[in-house]
């Protein structure tokens, strides 16, 4: 190994670990304020028109002549639309 490449490759680590030590330390991110009632509606809302928004256009696809299995993603899309509506069910309407 030359000496080029061995100090090219030791300061790529050193400012690795040193980003990897700040980001370590960095304070994460926390709600000062409960979820209240209608925040959790307007959650509920959201995923509700998401799920809705998902049914118009598959079927648009469907109307389209376009095929399941020709829809890049389906697979993904089909798992995310059910733990949407998984969610969504096992919801108690309780905000937290």
């Amino acid at each position: 190994m030359s000496r080029r490449s061995f100090l090219g490759t030791s300061l790529a680590v050193g400012a690795g670990t040193i980003g990897a030590g700040l980001l370590a330390n960095a304070p994460t991110a926390s709600a000062s304020v409960d979820l209240t009632v209608g925040d959790a509606d307007i959650l509920r809302f959201l995923a509700a028109a998401e799920i809705i928004e998902a049914d118009l256009w598959q079927q648009y696809n469907e109307l389209g002549g376009i095929q399941d299995a020709e829809v890049p993603g389906w697979i993904s899309f089909v798992l995310c639309q059910a733990v949407k509506r998984l969610a969504l069910s096992k919801s108690d309407g309780s905000p937290t």
